[in-house]
């Protein structure tokens, strides 16, 4: 037997879990995260698109992006390691930037991968106004292994934060274990589902990101 068809064979009998924890522990360990990703809403008849993106490097260094075309707005969160800057401040506080908390990168990766890139710039606000810890809000359950798709791997899992509950569908590169796709439907109401589908146009593990790069934005 090679050592190709041997592989082969392991990563055929890998479970769910196995796979979700190889991509988990990739983005964990990654020096950088450099991504580009288009995001298209849809909620019934009315529909939305966004673009955006995703910088992280050692050090608690950070920059994410986000802008909608309809309506028209942008929001971004950035660190530079010692302070965090999230814009537009909230409608409840005019506090747009406090001190890096030590674990800002690591939750803000457990949240990309499970919740993916859309809300992402809330998350930091989020930590910071309502101590939210990702990896006890964000609850995956009943992973599932799906069909390939054009060379990629899928995996199905349910994600649950407080009362709210969607089921996602990521589509994985197994060279690189990182995504290239994503698909979350929530309902809204009943017999009424949004769903919130991510394409990365580029996510890349481990690039040369200059420090630079993670300027905090003018208030």
């Amino acid at each position: 037997m090679n050592l190709l068809f041997a592989i082969t064979l392991c990563f055929q009998s890998e479970t769910a879990e196995e796979t979700f924890r190889r991509v988990e522990e990739t983005l964990a360990k990654a020096k950088t995260l450099s991504i580009q990703y288009r995001v298209e809403l849809a909620m019934g008849d009315q529909k939305m698109s966004a673009t955006g993106s995703v910088l992280i490097k050692e050090g608690n260094r950070l920059k994410i992006t986000l802008a909608t075309t309809v309506p028209k707005q942008e929001a971004s969160a950035a660190s530079d390691g010692t302070t965090v800057r999230c814009l537009p401040p909230r409608p409840s506080t005019p506090e747009v930037e406090w001190p890096v908390p030590a674990a800002l990168n690591a939750d803000v990766t457990v949240s990309l991968l499970r919740s993916g890139c859309f809300e992402l710039h809330r998350v930091p606000s989020r930590m910071h106004f309502n101590e939210m810890k990702p990896k006890e809000t964000l609850l995956v359950s009943d992973l599932r292994k799906g069909e390939d798709d054009g060379g990629l791997r899928t995996l199905t899992f349910t994600l649950r934060e407080n009362q709210g509950r969607g089921e996602v569908k990521v589509w994985i590169d197994s060279k690189t274990w990182t995504l290239k796709r994503r698909v979350m439907s929530v309902e809204t109401a009943p017999g009424k589902t949004s769903t919130v589908t991510e394409n990365y146009d580029t996510f890349k593990v481990n690039g040369e990101i200059p420090d630079h790069a993670f300027a905090l934005p003018p208030k």
